[in-house]
């Protein structure tokens, strides 16, 4: 059981937030620089974040002597909706635990060489690709295990190996690149303004049309949906879209989504029917009772009726639509 929280101060050595920086990675900056282990840091506040984020925010945000507000805003926050999971994040509102990396954090080795801190938009799913160096890493390239908060430093990983530069790969396909910097544009604008959104030209007017009125948390879920398969007709296990996946495959994922998602900036019989076999209905379903934005939720609930409506699977393969059990779903997908 969590112990309560200890009546102390500020920690001796006091950490200034950067620009965009993630509440998390500041949180193990912080115990770093005072010699302490990130675990040791939730201790002395009385737990973890995920046990009772509304009574430890204000004790973390004391021991690393930032502002309360701060640390609420760029800290991943689990609350609860009608009995709902969902999570608070850059003055967002997340209703699928996949949309977010919360303890399988991904990041540039080569920004945390150069600049020692971790960026928030890091701990966005959705986010694959940093504009200088290619694509995010969730594994060591020493060791090869997954990278995880509960490390040595921001630099190190457990097995001790400091990240490198990264390995030169292959070049990002121009689509994914411009899906990662309209996700870091929306996940900064207003919750409450998605039209707002800098970046309308260049590589964003890549992305289709209705990617633009959508929160991230919407438009990841349902690029996701529409790039699961590799195969047409592919069967999905509920398991299996739920996975936290690394970078790369993410990246796959979007890239597959967003070509297959152009059709949708018209939703005719016609052009749906192109996507027989290929989208994933279940996350569209979900997302039309869950989304928390009335703009998301109409547009997931328009798609749908869309689909039902064209009826493709029976017009053009006569294979019936799959069957599954929402409540399953929901739950596992809820994390």
């Amino acid at each position: 059981m969590d112990a309560e929280p200890l009546s102390i101060g500020a920690l001796p050595v006091a950490v200034l937030p950067l620009r965009g920086e993630s509440g998390q990675g500041l949180l193990l900056r912080a115990s770093r620089a005072n010699a302490l282990s990130l675990g040791m840091l939730y201790r002395l506040a009385g737990g973890d974040l995920s046990a009772d984020p509304t009574h430890l925010i204000t004790s973390l945000a004391c021991l690393a002597n930032v502002s309360h507000r701060w640390l609420e805003h760029h800290a991943i926050l689990e609350e609860s909706d009608g009995g709902r999971r969902r999570w608070k994040f850059l003055g967002h509102r997340w209703t699928a635990s996949i949309s977010l990396r919360r303890n399988r954090p991904q990041v540039c080795p080569e920004c945390l060489i150069e600049t020692k801190y971790c960026r928030a938009v890091w701990d966005v799913t959705g986010y694959v690709v940093c504009p200088a160096h290619g694509l995010l890493q969730n594994t060591c390239a020493h060791c090869g295990a997954e990278i995880t908060w509960r490390r040595p430093a921001l630099t190190v990983c457990r097995c001790r190996w400091m990240f490198g530069r990264s390995q030169t790969s292959a070049p990002v396909p121009a689509i994914v690149n411009a899906w990662s910097q309209w996700v870091a544009n929306r996940a900064a604008a207003s919750a409450s303004a998605p039209g707002a959104i800098p970046g309308g030209e260049g590589e964003i007017g890549l992305l289709p049309r209705w990617i633009h009125g959508l929160n991230v948390d919407a438009a990841f879920q349902i690029v996701f949906a529409l790039g699961l398969r590799s195969a047409q007709h592919e069967r999905i296990s509920t398991t299996s879209t739920v996975a936290m996946r690394s970078p790369d495959e993410i990246a796959q994922i979007i890239e597959r989504g967003i070509e297959r998602g152009r059709v949708l900036d018209d939703l005719s019989a016609p052009a749906l029917a192109g996507l027989d076999g290929w989208i994933y209905e279940q996350g569209i379903e979900r997302l039309a009772r869950r989304a928390v934005d009335v703009a998301d939720r109409t547009f997931a609930g328009t798609l749908q009726h869309a689909l039902h409506r064209s009826n493709y699977r029976c017009q053009t393969t006569g294979r019936k639509p799959s069957m599954y059990q929402p409540d399953l779903f929901e739950e596992c997908f809820d994390g």
